[in-house]
């Protein structure tokens, strides 16, 4: 299934698209459920796990921590047929995933900027966010 990456507007397209089990790998926490379709969220990493586990239904990072690919492997494979049979996700549990459809808008989209007078300028005045998370201006040229 081709869908972008956002994760609503890209479990949106694949639920659409007949999917009944959504497996979703997150290294950095996203907080999604879909009710349409149960969402198994997978850690990546163990220190995500450990501060989201009422959130996340399995700890792949436990392949850095010495687990085997089969062994996690074997857990994602299991949780997905327990899913499948009607065991509920911890999303499911929580209640989260009420508003996750999001469909994708088609075609182009453009960002007007407003504030430039001269449009080949366009875009002169759109903030963009340093690495240390201010925002600062990028002149166009």
């Amino acid at each position: 299934m081709d869908t972008p990456g956002y994760d609503p507007v890209s479990v949106t397209g694949q639920v659409a698209g007949g999917c009944t089990v959504v497996v979703f790998t997150t290294g950095r926490g996203s907080c999604f459920g879909f009710k349409p379709s149960p969402s198994i969220k997978i850690a990546s990493n163990s220190e995500l796990y450990r501060v989201q586990q009422p959130d996340m239904d399995v700890n792949a990072g436990r392949v850095l921590d010495g687990a085997t690919l089969n062994e996690v492997g074997a857990e994602i494979f299991e949780e997905v047929l327990a899913v499948a049979s009607g065991k509920r996700t911890k999303s499911e549990l929580a209640g989260i995933g009420e508003e996750e459809f999001n469909p994708w808008q088609t075609g182009v989209i453009l960002w007007r900027d407003e504030k430039a007078k001269d449009q080949r300028r366009v875009g002169q005045n759109r903030p963009r966010i340093s690495a240390s998370g201010t925002p600062h201006q990028v002149p166009l040229s």
